[in-house]
């Protein structure tokens, strides 16, 4: 269940659950004022993680009072056509490439501009507001500390911002730690978008969220202000073609690596996969930069698994840098890895945020007895080639198969995370 708060109001939400491909679910709804969200609001459920208008799977307008409930099924042959999502929603899944839309730039006058920040692991920490350039009073747009709470831990936030065409305006991004929302505790940034619709080629204003305790930014709402650069692939880009065909509904079983060219670009994400044995609750692992182990970017304790079903798989989608060399640390306390006394477990990193067997960068066979250590970099060039177990996920993987969301390490503010001491052998 999730519950909003006035926060949220005019706000676009984004969760990514993990589901069982293929099964039934019923989606419900509340409102307990009895006026639903219409009608500016609306709700939409997208297979896979990409919002697109091909995907959907429901389509709820807004427009019930007290509740509206809507039954699926999580597959490719129950989506919906979806010519009638506003037009702030996508109209298909964002392209990969970090490169920006070759399209021409829209024409026309804008009165809306669009702030998308994404959070490290403290989002409470974050405020900013967005000001008339010549009148530092006039502030059109604010969100105060605390606003943002823990939920919104490595996720990201859309606020659409009513303004004047032609205006110049400034967005003051601060953090009251000092850390901004990269790259101690997380791998966050900011972007100001002229227009409803986030792309790459309609960029105003880029923050790679390293502002420390804070920072300013000054843009004018008009197409003449658009940013020539090259943004990161973290960056929300400009909507790709349709896509020809639909995703196949169920994964390859075969344990060749699939045939397809490497991709060239950056990736500035990886896909952590982990199956569990009998076990889950002894297992915890991090990842941290190779050259700095004090600088972890992502932790799991093993307490955070306690209510973990016993041979579940898990998935992690985590940014990083690009071509930077990390190293992917897994431990057992008890000393019996997650293979092979107690099930048959493993652990993969990916490069992307597609689970494919031709984009493994860590193959960890699950018998690390009290852990194991992987380096990797985040490169095309640290794809390891070999033939790896048909347990591991084949592309496309459609869904995690863990019931429940995975969850984040302990929020910030704590000590800097050091990787597990080594246990003694009982």
């Amino acid at each position: 269940s999730y519950y909003y708060s006035s926060i949220d109001a005019r706000v676009l939400r984004l969760h990514y659950i993990p589901i069982e491909y293929g099964e039934t679910y019923t989606f419900q709804v509340t409102d307990s004022f009895g006026d639903g969200l219409c009608c500016s609001g609306y709700v939409a459920i997208y297979l896979g993680s990409q919002q697109a208008r091909d995907m959907v799977l429901v389509y709820e307008d807004g427009s019930y009072s007290s509740s509206a409930t809507h039954t699926f099924v999580a597959s490719a042959d129950n989506v919906i056509a979806a010519d009638f999502l506003p037009t702030g929603a996508p109209s298909s899944a964002p392209s990969l490439t970090p490169v920006p839309s070759a399209t021409a730039r829209p024409s026309g006058t804008y009165d809306t501009v669009t702030v998308v920040i994404h959070f490290d692991n403290n989002p409470s920490s974050i405020y900013w507001s967005m000001y008339v350039a010549d009148n530092p009073s006039d502030i059109v747009y604010s969100v105060d500390s605390g606003t943002y709470n823990s939920t919104l831990s490595h996720m990201s936030v859309a606020h659409q911002v009513p303004v004047q065409p032609e205006e110049t305006y400034v967005i003051y991004l601060r953090d009251y730690w000092g850390s901004g929302v990269c790259c101690t505790f997380g791998q966050g940034y900011a972007y100001v978008y002229l227009g409803a619709d986030p792309s790459n080629d309609q960029v105003l204003v880029y923050d790679d969220g390293r502002f420390g305790y804070g920072r300013l930014h000054t843009f004018t709402v008009s197409e003449d202000s658009v940013i020539d650069q090259l943004f990161p692939s973290s960056a929300p880009v400009a909507p790709s073609a349709m896509p020809s065909s639909r995703p196949t509904p169920v994964p390859s079983v075969s344990i060749q690596p699939t045939i397809t060219h490497r991709p060239t670009a950056l990736f500035s994400n990886i896909t952590v996969v982990i199956r569990f044995d009998q076990y889950p609750g002894s297992v915890g692992w991090s990842i941290y930069v190779a050259d700095d182990p004090s600088q972890v970017i992502y932790a799991v304790d093993r307490s955070s698994y306690a209510n973990t079903p016993p041979y579940a798989t898990v998935t992690y989608f985590i940014p990083v840098e690009p071509e930077e060399t990390y190293v992917f640390d897994i431990r057992d306390p008890f000393g019996t890895g997650i293979c092979c006394a107690y099930g048959e477990g493993y652990a993969y990193v990916y490069l992307g945020l597609e689970p494919s067997n031709d984009m493994v960068l860590v193959y960890d066979d699950g018998d690390f007895g009290y852990g194991r250590q992987h380096n990797f970099t985040a490169s095309v060039d640290g794809i390891l080639d070999q033939v790896f177990p048909s347990s591991a996920p084949a592309f496309p993987t459609p869904v995690p198969t863990t019931r429940q969301p995975t969850r984040f390490p302990t929020p910030y503010p704590t000590a800097p995370w050091t990787p597990y001491p080594t246990p003694t052998p009982y």
